[in-house]
């Protein structure tokens, strides 16, 4: 098994503890009400023991599965097992609160699937603020929490979100992605928008010569 799989899974590790419980206690449990008989509300414990080891299942699908878009990208744009590691031994950020992890050529943004992000190919970063009221029953007011999250946009017009649960967090990854590709576009505008979803060769083709232009200079 390749070695970066199970450095995915071990961000997984506490939903598959999970599900291995709950798929554990849902047959054992059921193994005992069949044993005892259909009676004394069997049939209600039945299902809730029968949801307990669906979820469980579920669970241990999606840590097991957990690797399989990140593999996808590796043998899309041929990166190696090894290269991925490297780059991601001493990573230049690291957080389980804003779930992703950053080197110096990739980055993994561990979503609902972890995501292999190719520094190099991102042409626009912009932060997000998503307000949440939230209320009793629906109807009577409580609180409101802030919801903050970065977007990136690669070349290949796929777009990932990554939480990062504050300002300051989402301040932090803004200015390290700008230091990794500072000919990226970073900022959100309403005409930006409209040129992702309706000139997105042109928005692309724009930060392929503002990275031509950088690499000149670097020479």
């Amino acid at each position: 098994m390749e070695k970066y799989i199970w450095k995915i899974w071990k961000r997984e590790l506490p939903a598959l503890i999970a599900g291995v419980v709950l798929t554990g206690f849902a047959l054992m449990s059921l193994s005992f009400a069949f044993r005892v008989g259909s009676g004394g509300g069997f049939g209600f414990f039945f299902v809730i023991f029968l949801i307990a080891g669906v979820l469980g299942v579920l669970l241990i699908v999606q840590c097991v599965t957990s690797h399989m878009d990140v593999a996808q990208t590796m043998r899309e744009f041929k990166i190696t097992s090894e290269d991925l590691l490297e780059d991601l031994a001493k990573p230049a950020y690291s957080s389980s609160s804003a779930k992703i992890e950053i080197g110096n050529k990739y980055a993994i943004v561990y979503d609902k699937k972890p995501q292999l992000v190719i520094l190099d190919r991102l042409i626009w970063v912009f932060p997000g603020l998503l307000q949440i009221n939230h209320k009793l029953y629906g109807v009577v007011p409580l609180y409101t929490t802030n919801h903050y999250k970065i977007t990136l946009v690669d070349r290949e017009h796929g777009r990932m979100n990554v939480d990062t649960w504050g300002e300051k967090t989402s301040q932090e990854l803004l200015e390290l992605i700008h230091d990794k590709v500072p000919y990226a576009i970073f900022g959100y505008s309403d005409q930006l928008l409209e040129a992702y979803h309706y000139r997105f060769p042109e928005f692309s083709k724009e930060v392929e010569n503002r990275r031509a232009e950088f690499l000149k200079k670097c020479l």
